[in-house]
């Protein structure tokens, strides 16, 4: 799926690895609205020595992950919102009951992409 607006949605907290931490026992990919929301949570998972840097999450990633893969990322409130302005703004249909619950001040990484982006 080609994208004219491919703004960042959020940020993954990175180990030296280059691989997303996640809450540990999970299989999780969250992101965060900010590289220091990215930071803190690697911190509150335990995994703060493993935090390495804050990936950018670009639309583009996002509709790849849902769209061409069995993946999800899960966001939180300020990134999901980021993910529904720029749907929008590329014509891309959101599912709008999983959208009307999106709390932009949520900090934590509870809404699933793939909800958002099944109509």
């Amino acid at each position: 799926m080609k994208v004219k607006f491919n703004p960042i949605i959020g940020y993954h907290a990175i180990d030296r690895n280059f691989s997303v931490i996640g809450p540990p026992g999970t299989l999780m990919d969250p992101a965060f609205g900010s590289e220091d929301g990215a930071r803190q949570a690697a911190k509150s998972y335990g995994l703060e020595k493993d935090f390495h840097l804050a990936g950018a999450l670009y639309l583009g990633g996002v509709l790849g992950v849902v769209f061409e893969d069995v993946g999800d990322i899960k966001l939180d409130g300020q990134s999901a919102q980021r993910l529904v302005e720029a749907c929008q703004r590329n014509g891309i249909a959101v599912n709008l009951t999983a959208t009307q619950h999106i709390d932009p001040s949520e900090q934590e990484a509870k809404y699933s992409c793939r909800q958002i982006l099944t109509p």
